[in-house]
């Protein structure tokens, strides 16, 4: 069942992203500032990761004793994104976070990064 709904319509365009060689501790210092649950790993432009709260509470609970400041985001970063097309309906995004246990998707369009949608954001519908 279809909606009327486009992922782009409701994706966040103003999303907070950093270059794989980017500290964990600065991601860290970066999620808090901007209060958001996950970072977009990009390159000129591309997509190249994703970094999440969860991530790196793994990362911490492996390496106690390391310094944060040495780790990089693209050691411990998830590599295999789930993308999604802009024009795709609500519905779509819905099954992709259902199927792959995911809740935020990047949305790519002509291989360029241009928003990304949570599912928080489908919740925000009105």
């Amino acid at each position: 069942m279809d909606t009327a709904l486009k992922v782009g319509d409701l994706m966040t365009r103003n999303f907070t992203h950093v270059p794989p060689e980017t500290s964990l501790q600065d991601c860290a210092k970066i999620m808090i500032k901007n209060k958001v649950g996950s970072l977009v790993i990009t390159e000129n432009k591309k997509l190249r990761g994703i970094l999440t709260e969860k991530d790196i509470v793994w990362a911490v609970s492996k390496s106690p004793a390391k310094d944060f400041s040495e780790i990089k985001v693209q050691d411990i970063m998830t590599k295999k994104v789930t993308t999604i097309k802009p024009g795709a309906d609500i519905t779509q995004a819905i099954k992709k976070f259902k199927t792959k246990k995911v809740r935020r998707l990047p949305v790519v369009e002509k291989n360029k990064l241009i928003g990304l949608i949570t599912t928080t954001d489908i919740l925000r519908m009105d």
